[in-house]
C-alpha cells in the first residue's frame, strides 16, 4: 500500500502489524479459554449434576456471553486483516484496530462490567460449596470431598458413571489440563 517509505516508517509499520497481530492472538487465546471453562468445567459440572443451575449461575457468571463476545469481536479483527492483506496492505495500515475497540465498547464493557462486578461473590459461592472440583485431561472430572469428618458432600456420592470420586485426583501427577497450576483454585 503506497510507495517506498524512509527506514522509520518501515519500521514503525513493522512494529505496528507486529502488536496488531499480537492483538489477534491475544483474543484468540482469551476466546479459548472461555471456551475451555464451558467445556471442560461448566458443561462437565452442570451434565455430572454436581451444581444446581443457580450454583452454576453464581460460579460461572456470564461467561457464554463473553465467549459469544469475544468470537464476534475477533472475527471482525480477522475479517479487517483478510480484507487489507486481500487488497495488498501487507502492513495493515489500513486496520484500525482502536477504532474497533471503540466500536465494540460498549458492547463489550456491558458483559464485561456484569462480569467484574459479581466476581467477587462468585468467588466466594465456590468457596462455600464445600468441594474442590478438577478437571484433568484424561480423568474428566475428579472431585475430592472436604466435607466435615472425611464424609463426602452428596454430590460427590451420587456421581454418575465414568465421574471419579477423587480416585484420580490431580497429586496423582496423572497429565493435567492446566499443567502449571489449577486457575480456578482460589484458596
Amino acid at each position: 500500500m503506497g510507495g517506498p517509505v524512509c527506514y522509520q516508517c518501515a519500521k514503525r509499520r513493522c512494529e505496528r502489524k507486529e502488536i496488531i497481530t499480537e492483538i489477534v492472538d491475544t483474543e484468540i487465546k482469551y476466546g479459548r479459554d472461555l471456551r475451555i471453562v464451558q467445556d471442560e468445567f461448566q458443561r462437565p459440572m452442570a451434565v455430572a449434576g454436581l451444581l444446581t443451575p443457580d450454583q452454576l449461575q453464581g460460579v460461572f457468571l456470564n461467561v457464554e456471553e463473553l465467549a459469544e463476545k469475544n468470537r464476534r469481536f475477533t472475527q471482525h479483527l480477522k475479517s479487517a486483516i483478510e480484507v487489507a492483506l486481500d487488497t495488498g496492505d501487507d502492513d495493515l495500515v489500513g486496520v484500525h484496530v482502536g477504532k474497533m475497540f471503540l466500536r465494540a465498547e460498549e458492547d463489550m464493557m456491558a458483559a464485561f462490567k456484569s462480569y467484574c462486578t459479581r466476581q467477587v461473590r462468585s468467588l466466594k459461592k465456590y468457596k462455600t460449596m464445600g468441594t474442590e472440583i478438577y478437571v484433568t485431561a484424561f480423568t474428566g472430572i475428579s472431585i475430592r470431598p472436604t466435607g466435615r469428618h472425611g464424609e463426602g458432600t452428596r454430590a460427590a456420592q451420587n456421581l454418575p458413571e465414568g465421574v471419579s470420586n477423587g480416585e484420580h485426583d490431580i497429586e496423582k501427577n496423572e497429565p493435567q489440563l492446566f499443567p502449571h497450576g489449577n486457575p480456578f483454585n482460589f484458596a
